[in-house]
């Protein structure tokens, strides 16, 4: 991963919590650079996301990034949309030059600790 130059036009990839939609994140990127391409889709509202399979979001990453090329790809994810980030992360992590996570939890790996919040 490359150190990020302020200067450089950037590939913004943006996804948002569970219970969130895309305008979540309209205050926080309407200072962005006129250069900058943002995309925050709203994965819950959109068919191709609706089982929310993991090749779902690298197949639409890499469609929107080939319309973005040469800029800085950067993802930002909020609690579950972070968390994807995190398994995009793992499965392909030259997908994007910086990862950032906000408010995002790695999930549980003990089974008991998981059968403990379904009650």
């Amino acid at each position: 991963m490359q150190p990020l130059n302020p200067n450089h036009q950037n590939f913004i990839y943006a996804l948002h919590g569970f219970l969130g939609e895309y305008s979540d994140w309209m205050d926080i990127f309407k200072s962005i650079a006129a250069d900058d391409h943002v995309t925050c889709p709203s994965y819950f509202s959109d068919e191709i996301f609706s089982p929310l399979i993991l090749d779902s979001f690298i197949q639409d990453i890499e469609n929107r990034g080939k319309l973005s090329l040469g800029r800085r790809k950067i993802f930002v994810g909020y609690s579950l949309g972070g968390r994807i980030g995190l398994r995009l992360l793992e499965a392909q992590p030259d997908l994007f030059d910086h990862y950032i996570f906000i408010s995002t939890h790695h999930g549980l790996s003990h089974e008991a600790d998981k059968e403990s919040r379904v009650a």
